[in-house]
C-alpha cells in the first residue's frame, strides 16, 4: 500500500539524514561586501492590500516552503539534488543542505538538534550569518528559524531574548535601509513582544510517570457513535477547570475573564491567531504568562497563553502535549507518562511556520485510494472522522449537501456541508467511516477529528519521534 511505503520513506529520511547526520559540509570562504546590509533589494519588498509593506526572504530551493508543508521527503530530495548538482555553488550547497537538515530535525520534533544544524550553518557562512558584521537574507532566515525553534519547544524566555535580538539586529536596520518605519518580515513572527525579555521567567515542567485524565463523557449519539470531547480536568494558576486537550492548537489558551481575574501579565500582542477547534482566524490582542498548569501530577510553570473570548474553554496545546511522554488519546481519556505503554513505530511529523508560532501535527491518510497528509486535530469534535475542506463539492456530494451553522471562537459561521461513507486507511489499517466535506475558500489539509477515537487510539511521543493511529479492528 502506498501509505505504508511512504511511512518507510519517512523513517529512512529521519534515520539517514537527521539521526546520523551523514551529510558532510565545509565552511565557505567569503569576502565581506562593503556596507553592513548586503543582498537586500527592492524586489524583496511587497505590499499588502491594506497598504502595509512587508519583506519576504525565502531560500532558492524552497526548503522553508517544504518545512511549512511538512514535506520531509521533499527536504531529503533537496540534499540529494545538491549532492548530484554540478552547477550548484559551494554557498548554495552549504546553505540549502544544512537548512534542509535543520528543517528535517524540526519536522521530527527535535528542536534542539535543529538549532544545532543552524549553528553549524552560521559557522560555515561566517560573516554572512553574523549581523554585527553583515546583515543578509541568509542570516535573517537562520535567526528566524532559530527563534521559532525556541517557541516550538516552549522555551518562551529564550524565544523572547532571540525575538528582541532579531528586532535590534535585523528589523530596525532594515526599516532604516528601506525607509519604511513600519516594515515587517513576512512569517518571521505573528507576535510582538511588549516587555523586556529579562522580565520573562524561565519555563519548566515536572513530569509524572503515569497519568490518566478522564474525558468529559457526552450522552449524545451521532450515527450510532458517541460524540467525543477531548476535555478533562486541569488546574490553571490554582483554579480547577475543564480544558480541551487540543493537538490543533499551538499554545495554552485561557478566556479573557480568567486572565483578568488572575491578573495575568501580558508579554506579547498579536493581530491574528488561529482557533484550533474551528480553524478560523479571529482577532486577539494579548498573550500572557500563566504561572502554573497542573495536569494530574504533572506541573508546567510559566507557560505562554493566548487570551481568547470570554466563553472560550481553556485549551492545552501542542507546547504542553509534546512535552509529555507516551501520550495516548482514547475514547475515555488522555493517558501519558513514561510508565504507560506505547505501541507506536511510525515517525512523528510536524509542519511549522518558520516563526514556530503555528504548528500542525500530521499523519498520512488514504481517502478513497488517494493519499495525503492530514492535520491531527483533537480539538475538533465533529462526529465524522475526517473533515475535508474543499473549494467546491463534487456533483455527487452536492446532491445531499446542506447548510450548517457553526459556533467557533471567531463567532457563528455558515458552511455548505456534505457527509458520506468513505474508505479511510492509516497504513495497512482500513475502515469505512463517515467523512465530512466542507466547502470553504480557505486552503487547508484534511482534519483528523476526535471521532477517530470511536475506532481506536492516537499515540505519540516526541522524545521517541513516533506517532500512530491504532485501530481496534481493521475492515
Amino acid at each position: 500500500m502506498r501509505s505504508s511505503a511512504f511511512r518507510l520513506g519517512l523513517r529512512a529520511v529521519f534515520a539517514t539524514l537527521f539521526l546520523t547526520g551523514a551529510t558532510a559540509l565545509s565552511p565557505v570562504t567569503l569576502h565581506a561586501q562593503s556596507g553592513k546590509i548586503a543582498a537586500f533589494d527592492k524586489s524583496m519588498i511587497h505590499q499588502d492590500p491594506d497598504g502595509s509593506y512587508y519583506l519576504s526572504a525565502r531560500d532558492k530551493l524552497g526548503v522553508i516552503l517544504q518545512m511549512e508543508d511538512g514535506d520531509v521527503i521533499g527536504l531529503s530530495k533537496v540534499i540529494e539534488h545538491l549532492k548530484a548538482s554540478p552547477t550548484a555553488s559551494p554557498l548554495e550547497k552549504v546553505f540549502e543542505a544544512r537548512l534542509s537538515l535543520a528543517a528535517i530535525a524540526r519536522s521530527a520534533g527535535n528542536f534542539s538538534a535543529s538549532n544545532e544544524q543552524l549553528d553549524k550553518l552560521a559557522h560555515a557562512l561566517g560573516p554572512m550569518a553574523d549581523p554585527e558584521r553583515m546583515i543578509t537574507p541568509l542570516g535573517l532566515i537562520i535567526a528566524t528559524m532559530r527563534t521559532g525553534n525556541f517557541f516550538l519547544d516552549g522555551d518562551i524566555h529564550a524565544w523572547a531574548v532571540a525575538t528582541d535580538a532579531m528586532r535590534r539586529q535585523y528589523l530596525e536596520p532594515l526599516r532604516a535601509f528601506y525607509h519604511i518605519p513600519d516594515l515587517t518580515v513576512r512569517n518571521a513572527s505573528q507576535m510582538d513582544l511588549v516587555v523586556s525579555p529579562d522580565t520573562i521567567p524561565e519555563q519548566s515542567v515536572s513530569l509524572s510517570p503515569s497519568e490518566t485524565i478522564p474525558f468529559w463523557q457526552s450522552t449524545q449519539l451521532v450515527n450510532g457513535h458517541q460524540q467525543i470531547n477531548a476535555k478533562g480536568r486541569v488546574t490553571v494558576d490554582g483554579e480547577k477547570t475543564d480544558a480541551v486537550f487540543d493537538t490543533g492548537s499551538d499554545t495554552l489558551s485561557v478566556p479573557s475573564g480568567f486572565a483578568r481575574r488572575h491578573n495575568l501579565r501580558v508579554i506579547a500582542k498579536s493581530s491574528l491567531i488561529q482557533d484550533g477547534a474551528g480553524h478560523s482566524f479571529f482577532a486577539t490582542s494579548q498573550f500572557v504568562i500563566v504561572p502554573s498548569l497542573t495536569i494530574g501530577g504533572t506541573v508546567f510553570r510559566n507557560q505562554i497563553a493566548s487570551v481568547t473570548s470570554p466563553d472560550s474553554p481553556v485549551i492545552v496545546g501542542l507546547q504542553q502535549l509534546l512535552k509529555l511522554s507516551h501520550v495516548t488519546f482514547s475514547k475515555t481519556g488522555l493517558e501519558f507518562g513514561s510508565e504507560k505503554p506505547l505501541n507506536c513505530t511510525d515517525p512523528i511529523v510536524l509542519a511549522t511556520l518558520r516563526s514556530g508560532q503555528k504548528a500542525w501535527l500530521m499523519d498520512i491518510v488514504t481517502l478513497n485510494g488517494s493519499q495525503d497528509f492530514t492535520i491531527v486535530d483533537t480539538g475538533n469534535n465533529v462526529p465524522e472522522i475526517l473533515e475535508v475542506n474543499t473549494p467546491s463539492l463534487t456533483p455527487s456530494l452536492r446532491q445531499h449537501a446542506f447548510r450548517e451553522h457553526l459556533a467557533t471562537i471567531a463567532g457563528e459561521q455558515t458552511a455548505i456541508v456534505a457527509i458520506e461513507q468513505a474508505s479511510v486507511a492509516f497504513g495497512s489499517q482500513q475502515l469505512m467511516a463517515p467523512v465530512r466535506y466542507q466547502q470553504t475558500p480557505v486552503h487547508m489539509r484534511p482534519l483528523l477529528t476526535t471521532a477517530i477515537l470511536n475506532y481506536g487510539t492516537i499515540q505519540f511521543d516526541r522524545n521517541s519521534r513516533v506517532f500512530c493511529v491504532n485501530l481496534q479492528t481493521t475492515r
